[in-house]
């Protein structure tokens, strides 16, 4: 591209997982039988397919719970609660502003 201006694009800035899964919960609270779900069963799910993060977020007490895949078992890399800006794997390159996550009462 001699002398000429290229424009960046997503791809040039990002680096994107291989497969990212986002499951999202409308609703104030996470039932008991949700969060036994959500760490039982899906967990075994998300392990037997290999995904490399997993990310529990309950907007009832506010908090994260980021876990990596090693060697098939879920291993926490970070918890986090309340409304703190928060830099968690595969996403730390962008520090998250999570005041935005949560709905007001």
């Amino acid at each position: 591209m001699s002398g000429e201006r290229r424009r960046a694009t997503y791809e040039d800035l990002c680096k994107v997982p291989d497969h990212l899964v986002a499951e999202i919960i409308d609703g104030e609270l996470i039932s008991p039988s949700t969060g036994a779900l959500d760490r039982g069963r899906k967990m075994q799910v998300y392990a037997r397919e290999r995904l490399g993060h997993l990310w529990i977020v309950d907007p009832s007490p506010r908090t994260r719970e980021i876990y990596r895949l090693e060697d098939g078992r879920w291993v926490v890399v970070g918890t986090h609660a309340g409304s703190a800006h928060v830099r968690a794997e595969p996403f730390e390159a962008v520090e998250l502003v999570t005041t935005r996550w949560w709905r007001e009462p």
